[in-house]
């Protein structure tokens, strides 16, 4: 909250209202990653939790299954956005047919799993600090290149932070695991079956809760008003 209170003003100040609130929304549709993660990191906390297999089996069959069908699912997603924002010429979201959003929703999946690992193994002191970095930090510290005017995509600088926070607790994990002994584990894969369908569905019922009015605002009212509506409800 601290964070948010010295860098909103900033932004507020020193940025245009187009900027900020495509900055906004970007950050916005990055949420999405919690769908189409498809729950792979709150399955890696339970089967780690449950001890079915070895921690390095469940953390690379979680990651495998993250960077085919989690990122597919992504491309997928971002395809389609992307069609639907040319082909109705929305143009207060052609922001989001950006490859930087591409790259930031696949950021985010990998985050996502990472942290299920971090959570089964009850990291939660570390967790925190990448917490901190991935989710505020990121959003923040665009806002110091603002004040001293460098030159620089402000949402490109929050996905190089977002990219240093997962590469590091990669390092992290290969530090404590034998990276060179991998075995795919099946109780995983099992869990993944059963489970992910209908858990993906809860988190799709919560996204639309959670962000369906603002992306409703950005399409139908002006920038200015989308900036308050969603400062307001951060603060």
């Amino acid at each position: 909250i601290i964070i948010s209170l010295i860098s909103i003003p900033i932004f507020l100040k020193f940025s245009s209202p187009d900027d900020y609130s495509n900055f906004l929304i970007s950050h916005f549709v990055l949420t999405i990653a919690i769908i189409t993660n498809l729950n792979i990191g709150k399955i890696t906390t339970i089967n780690i939790v449950k001890k079915k297999r070895s921690n390095s089996e469940i953390f690379f069959t979680s990651i495998i299954f993250t960077f085919l069908f989690s990122f597919l699912f992504t491309l997928l997603i971002f395809l389609l956005f992307s069609s639907i924002v040319h082909y109705f010429s929305l143009n207060t979201l052609k922001v989001l047919a950006d490859l930087k959003i591409l790259f930031g929703l696949f950021l985010t999946n990998t985050y996502l799993t990472l942290e299920g690992y971090y959570k089964g193994n009850l990291n939660y002191k570390l967790l925190s600090f990448f917490n901190l970095f991935f989710y505020s930090i990121s959003i923040s510290i665009p806002s110091i290149f603002i004040v001293y005017d460098i030159n620089l995509n402000i949402f490109t600088i929050s996905l190089i932070v977002k990219f240093l926070v997962v590469l590091s607790m990669f390092i992290f994990v290969f530090n404590k695991i034998n990276i060179y002994r991998f075995k795919y584990s099946k109780s995983f894969v099992n869990d993944c079956t059963n489970n992910l369908k209908w858990m993906t569905l809860n988190t799709f019922l919560n996204q639309i809760y959670n962000y369906l009015d603002k992306y409703l605002i950005k399409i139908f009212l002006d920038n200015l008003i989308f900036i308050y509506y969603t400062i307001s409800q951060q603060i």
